[in-house]
């Protein structure tokens, strides 16, 4: 296969070419299980030519640092599905980081981390325990510790003190229906209820 520009070898974005056709193509190459064993390509204009892609690189944004990004994941490396990212951004779109939806919102468990300010490692927790929606990026309130568990009421998740928040219940009421281990349901009842149903253990 005849490649065009080999005399600019020398820079930073011939690596870059380099690098995408090795992933598509050599079968000996450490990542090519996830791009070319997956069916991903180079289009024959990128393929065949360096400088065809140099071209298309530098009058689309290519800078140093950047990193050449395919918009469709399942897709192969070719115009119209290529744009340059930061290596932070890239993070964002890996197969493996799940996609979440919040109040009808969709964004990777990464990106909900660094909007909401939970840490990563909190989230793929709380996804793992089966949490989902808001209840994966509520904050503890540090004024209201009296319990950090997540509780299913109404079709939602709910912290203890957004309960309180919610339905008006004090939270002194709510850590001793807790701490008796009444049923979800039934910590948001008026003060006065009697708890019939309980959580056994």
């Amino acid at each position: 296969m005849k490649s065009l520009g080999t005399g600019y070898s020398y820079e930073k974005l011939y690596g870059v070419w380099k690098g995408m056709r090795q992933r598509c193509y050599r079968e000996n190459s450490k990542h090519y299980k996830d791009y070319g064993g997956r069916g991903i390509t180079v289009c024959d204009e990128w393929r065949g030519s360096y400088l065809s892609f140099r071209g298309w690189a530098l009058e689309n944004g290519y800078r140093f640092g950047l990193t050449i990004d395919r918009r469709d994941n399942d897709k192969g490396y070719y115009p119209d599905n290529c744009h340059w990212i930061t290596h932070k951004q890239q993070q964002f779109n890996k197969r493996d980081n799940r996609l979440i939806v919040i109040n009808g919102i969709t964004k990777t468990a990464t990106e909900w981390a660094l909007c909401s300010g939970i840490n990563p490692k909190t989230i793929d927790k709380r996804l793992r325990l089966g949490w989902n929606g808001k209840s994966l990026i509520s904050p503890v309130d540090p004024r209201k510790r009296s319990d950090n568990r997540i509780f299913f009421i109404n079709g939602e998740f709910l912290a203890a003190y957004e309960i309180c928040k919610k339905y008006g219940v004090d939270e002194s009421t709510i850590r001793n229906r807790i701490a008796r281990g009444w049923l979800p349901k039934d910590l948001i009842k008026p003060k006065g209820y009697r708890g019939k149903e309980r959580v056994k253990g």
